[in-house]
């Protein structure tokens, strides 16, 4: 029984083989060769892929570290007056994956930029009443929204680790646009004494050190990111 399967199974190949010689014979085109590497001398592919995801891993991290790092740099040297936000995104596509970390670093940005112009508020409708104190607030939040829909990264880093896209996107709320804010929202508020207030020397002068850190420490910082 067994003799016979050995000699219906060598004739099979033998068909198999003639048939191949008459096809590519007539014309057509031969079979794709599927080449196989076997034994200690072939590299492994697996492996290989595994080490390119291992590098890609690698440098996410470090690029976040370096973001996270000229961040702590921004609010240690500006005595945590100007903030610095990092939003993170992944997906297997990267316009997806960069559309999550710009929104999550939009949304940082809004949450830090809406807490400082709320205590720029108080100074300077301190001595203002309720309804002027209202209107007042009521153009500021519009003018903000105006301002974070403009607002725009200042770095972005971008790693591919064979499966997914990660992206990191660094943005800064610039004192001069808190400035911006302030005075656009007194001017349409229409309010004597907060439009006074604001003109101020005190509180021009506030804004005015501000910005001068934010020119002369925060910016060089930035631009180190950004010549990278």
């Amino acid at each position: 029984m067994n003799k016979t399967k050995s000699i219906l199974v060598a004739a099979g190949f033998a068909l198999a083989l003639a048939f191949t010689i008459c096809s590519c014979a007539a014309g057509n085109p031969a079979p794709a060769q599927v080449i196989v590497c076997a034994g200690p001398d072939c590299p492994s592919q697996t492996g290989a892929a595994k080490g390119e995801e291992k590098a890609a891993i690698q440098r996410g991290m470090q690029d976040l570290r370096e973001l996270e790092a000229a961040c702590a740099e921004i609010r240690i040297e500006t005595k945590e007056e100007i903030d610095c936000v990092i939003g993170t995104g992944e997906s297997s596509l990267e316009s997806a994956a960069r559309d999550q970390s710009a929104f999550n670093a939009r949304s940082q940005y809004a949450a830090s930029l809406e807490s400082k112009v709320k205590t720029e508020s108080k100074s300077v409708t301190e001595n203002a009443n309720k309804e002027a104190t209202l209107a007042f607030e009521q153009k500021a939040n519009e003018v903000s929204e105006q301002t974070i829909s403009r607002a725009f990264a200042y770095a972005t880093r971008t790693v591919h680790d064979g499966a997914y896209y990660k992206v990191y996107t660094l943005m800064v709320v610039n004192p001069e646009h808190i400035k911006e804010i302030i005075e656009v929202a007194a001017a349409q508020s229409g309010n004597e004494e907060v439009m006074a207030q604001v003109k101020s020397p005190e509180v021009q002068s506030s804004f005015a050190k501000k910005i001068e850190v934010f020119t002369g420490v925060v910016l060089p910082i930035l631009k180190r990111l950004i010549i990278r």
